[in-house]
């Protein structure tokens, strides 16, 4: 399964993202190694998931 996923940051700005593991990758935004966008803007609060047979159907 893959995911699009939306986190809300600390300055209220949205970020949007796309993985395999909602969980992990959130927990990496909140340690500073998600993307350099929500580095800036921690911590950061997970929105919506929305689950995707695989990436393709992402597009």
């Amino acid at each position: 399964m893959h995911y699009i996923y939306i986190l809300r940051c600390a300055d209220d700005s949205l970020y949007v993202g796309e993985t395999s593991d909602v969980g992990a990758r959130v927990l990496r935004h909140q340690a500073g190694e998600g993307s350099g966008f929500t580095r800036q803007r921690l911590p950061v609060t997970l929105v919506h998931a929305e689950q995707h047979a695989d990436r393709r159907a992402l597009a």
